[in-house]
């Protein structure tokens, strides 16, 4: 099992590691945790104590899991686990760009770079051609945290051929109410992100079997959507291309101001390609949609959070558009509207639709918990600035 370099033979991926070492994209905190990974025996004895742990796995998914061969990574800053997520990621991605008739051979290079945020981005380097997508070293962990306590909060209602999971709202506030376990899993989440910036330190848990698949199914469904959004940064100006290979126009879409709308067009983009991914793997439109509307509300109770850490309570707050961001609520409503054009059975539209505003619901609840069970945090020097508005 060896390591190597796409720095060292490729100048674009050497010209992106040059910009991390100059501290291009600011500090990089989690540089030493990527670089300890370059030791994959190390890594896969981690991986394997790990796996051991979870009862749930079966032994291929054990296998899957500690299997390392060797590793070719775009720079020295990279991580060997989150890159192997990523590629399969944008493997999906891809797929899902080349079945609906846009060209892949310009696909962007990608990377995860450690910088300790939650974040992404579409940036071209001045004497690179191909743009970069970048990942930033808390993005899918944010994502894989907030599915997992998510999901636990949905109480299971049968056993037989499947695990059933009851979004009704007495069902969850009654397992709220009778596991706080939950809420302080959720508001630690939160509330470390908040203080520390980083949500790698949170508390450890692992999931309980009945909740995996869904934890998988929100997880899925939020880290497709950013891959597939900053992909969409890099074609904006090509929505019209995209949708008439769809048979569709975009001026049924109103996306306000110039700049509202590019942030509109790459959501489009993402959302697009994301319901492509999920229904590849057998998911309906409501399941396909709801990890991108959740994606967005965990930003915006981050957000709550983060106010409520700078001011002792979330009186007060209010969520905004900027220059360059409309809302994070104007971004799901926008969504929600596009689903008619992207979903031919009228039934599946106000399903999906459905799903996502009892989501929302159940995420406010937990939000009442949260804040009710802790209605004084703390007030200390908040953590950095969650990524939905850089990327």
């Amino acid at each position: 099992m060896n390591v190597t370099f796409r720095s060292d033979s490729d100048p674009d991926f050497a010209e992106l590691e040059r910009y991390l070492a100059n501290g291009a994209f600011g500090q990089l905190p989690d540089a030493w945790r990527h670089q300890a990974e370059h030791d994959l025996k190390r890594l896969q004895s981690a991986m394997t104590s790990l796996s051991n742990r979870l009862p749930w796995m079966s032994p291929q998914m054990r296998k899957e899991a500690t299997k390392f061969g060797d590793v070719h990574l775009p720079t020295r800053y990279d991580s060997p686990m989150q890159f192997r997520l990523l590629e399969g990621l944008v493997a999906r991605i891809r797929a899902a760009v080349q079945s609906i008739g846009i060209d892949v051979e310009e696909f962007p290079h990608c990377a995860c770079i450690p910088t300790g945020l939650v974040n992404a981005r579409a940036v071209l380097l001045p004497t690179v051609e191909r743009p970069f997508l970048l990942f930033d070293s808390e993005l899918f962990l944010y994502c894989h945290l907030f599915a997992k306590a998510f999901a636990r909060c949905l109480p299971v209602v049968g056993r037989k051929k499947h695990i059933s999971l009851s979004i009704e709202l007495d069902q969850v506030e009654q397992r709220l109410a009778s596991t706080p376990e939950l809420v302080e899993r959720f508001r630690d989440l939160l509330h470390t992100y908040a203080t520390t910036g980083s949500t790698s330190r949170s508390k450890q848990y692992d999931p309980e079997s009945d909740y995996v698949h869904m934890l998988n199914i929100l997880r899925d469904g939020m880290e497709l959507f950013v891959v597939a959004h900053e992909f969409g940064h890099v074609k904006a100006g090509h929505l019209s291309e995209l949708l008439s290979h769809l048979g569709l126009n975009s001026d049924e879409l109103n996306a306000g101001n110039a700049s509202h709308r590019q942030e509109h067009e790459a959501d489009l983009l993402g959302l697009v390609l994301t319901l492509q991914t999920m229904a590849s793997s057998g998911y309906d439109a409501a399941l396909a949609y709801v990890g991108v509307e959740l994606f967005f509300v965990s930003l915006e109770l981050a957000e709550r959070s983060r106010h409520m850490v700078r001011h002792g309570s979330d009186a007060g707050y209010v969520e905004t558009s900027s220059e360059t961001h409309p809302s994070g609520s104007e971004r799901r409503m926008f969504l929600r509207e596009a689903l008619r054009l992207f979903i031919e059975d009228p039934t599946q539209v106000e399903s999906a639709r459905n799903l996502a505003t009892r989501y929302g619901e159940i995420a406010n609840l937990l939000w009442v918990a949260t804040t009710t069970a802790n209605p004084s945090l703390e007030r200390t020097h908040p953590g950095k600035a969650l990524g939905p508005r850089g990327g």
